[in-house]
């Protein structure tokens, strides 16, 4: 595998997987979702845009 290494890497391989073993509670992504999806939702809003509108 080709790649970089650093000691002092924020990467974490348990928290970037999605498997039965990983560490990340995936239910705490959709309070995330809504928070960064809030601008877009408040946009179609003023646009007069309805939900499911393209």
């Amino acid at each position: 595998m080709a790649g970089r290494t650093s000691p002092k890497s924020l990467y974490s391989y348990s928290l970037a997987t999605y498997d039965k073993e990983d560490q990340f509670d995936q239910s705490a992504a959709e309070g995330f979702i809504q928070i960064y999806g809030l601008p877009v939702k408040t946009q179609a809003e003023v646009q007069g845009m309805e939900e499911g509108d393209k």
